[in-house]
């Protein structure tokens, strides 16, 4: 029995598609705003807690390399993120040298409203209906197996350098 032929999308359709998504990105770009507007952290203390937040428990070289800054820039970093209480060092069980960075529960709460859009989509979602929800689910999950398996910090590393240490 022979398999039926993949057919591909017309160039038309992929645009509209990308273009709802890019409608769709807005949208909840623009429901975190006030969110961002409040924000009292600067931007290398905000990417060092999105590292912290994607690595879930970091130690400080490892923040240093995902950053490209030199280890002291970081440990500043993560001072100023221990006394805001968004991040919290602990003793690394394996190697005591070493200290553990993790979110703190106000640290997971502040990345959920600037990137949680769950309950703004889903108020939405919850209108739409299962048959549609089904399609849409599929559809995304046939997306989602093209993509990278983990996003990495390492692709953005590379012309930075020690730029950083310098603009604190």
């Amino acid at each position: 029995m022979e398999k039926p032929e993949k057919v591909l999308p017309d160039e038309a359709l992929v645009r509209d598609v990308i273009d709802l998504l890019r409608e769709l990105l807005h949208a909840l770009l623009m429901s975190s705003v006030p969110e961002w507007l409040d924000l009292q952290l600067t931007l290398p203390q905000l990417r060092t807690i999105f590292i912290v937040a994607h690595n879930t428990t970091s130690s400080v070289m490892q923040i240093s390399q995902d950053l490209g800054v030199g280890k002291p820039t970081a440990s500043y970093l993560v001072d100023k993120l221990v006394q805001a209480g968004l991040v919290e060092r602990n003793d690394d069980p394996e190697d005591r040298r070493r200290a553990r960075v993790q979110l703190t529960s106000a640290g997971e709460e502040l990345i959920q409203k600037l990137l949680g859009w769950e309950e703004f989509l889903g108020g939405r979602l919850n209108q739409v209906s299962r048959e549609d929800l089904s399609i849409l689910k599929r559809g995304l999950t046939v997306v989602m197996s093209q993509l990278p398996a983990k996003a990495s910090f390492d692709t953005h590393n590379s012309h930075h350098g020690d730029q950083e240490t310098n603009s604190l």
